[in-house]
């Protein structure tokens, strides 16, 4: 709880509504007469720990309902419900008539709080959050994070001056471990590079 110590500490629910997506019976299966596209947990990518979704590549389905389908929008956060990663996503650029599958969770930022989707991102992102949420997860077979559970995650009430203050130090650090990743490629090619001439010169 370190890195909530010196905060004044509520609940994710305070801040956010959380919901969770569409449930569907059995195989999505693609329609020519489409009114939807769908975001499956397969959707999800993960590359250099940052989860993405490549819009276009969802399949498209028609949703038959008299019922106004609830779909995603820029700015709310995504967290994959099943599974042990359970990656997070940041929704920017998303198309019309995009939902997700159950198996996703949707918090999206009370208008009358001041939280921006941005530091929610972060929070949910951070090994505390993380580390909440494993702990916390149901599932005798399959860790399965509910509704109801995270609604109950522990989030700090920081001004919107120190929520940008944490994401700007977030992103220097960020900068700061590329920029070594980097610099500890280049010096392992040099040194493959020398070992290689001199093997060269062994051979000769």
């Amino acid at each position: 709880m370190s890195f909530l110590s010196n905060m004044m500490v509520k609940i994710i629910s305070d801040f956010v509504n959380v919901n969770s997506g569409r449930s569907f019976r059995g195989a999505i299966k693609s329609s020519l007469n489409s009114t939807h596209k769908v975001v499956q947990i397969g959707d999800v990518k993960v590359k250099n720990e940052k989860a993405s979704i490549d819009f276009k590549a969802l399949i498209e389905t028609e949703i038959k309902t008299s019922r106004e389908v609830t779909c995603l929008e820029e700015g709310q956060v995504l967290i994959v419900s099943k599974g042990n990663d359970k990656p997070v996503l940041l929704l920017k650029n998303v198309p019309t008539d995009v939902v997700c599958t159950q198996h996703f969770l949707v918090i999206t930022p009370k208008e009358n709080e001041d939280v921006t989707a941005e530091f929610l991102y972060f929070y949910l992102s951070s090994d505390f959050a993380k580390s909440w949420m494993d702990s916390n997860a149901g599932g005798s077979y399959q860790s399965s994070l509910s509704k109801s559970t995270l609604e109950k995650l522990p989030f700090p009430n920081l001004s919107l001056d120190k929520q940008n203050t944490l994401l700007r130090l977030s992103e220097s650090v960020a900068s700061e471990i590329d920029l070594h990743q980097k610099m500890i490629t280049l010096r392992k090619s040099q040194l493959n590079q020398v070992l290689d001439d001199l093997l060269e010169k062994d051979n000769d």
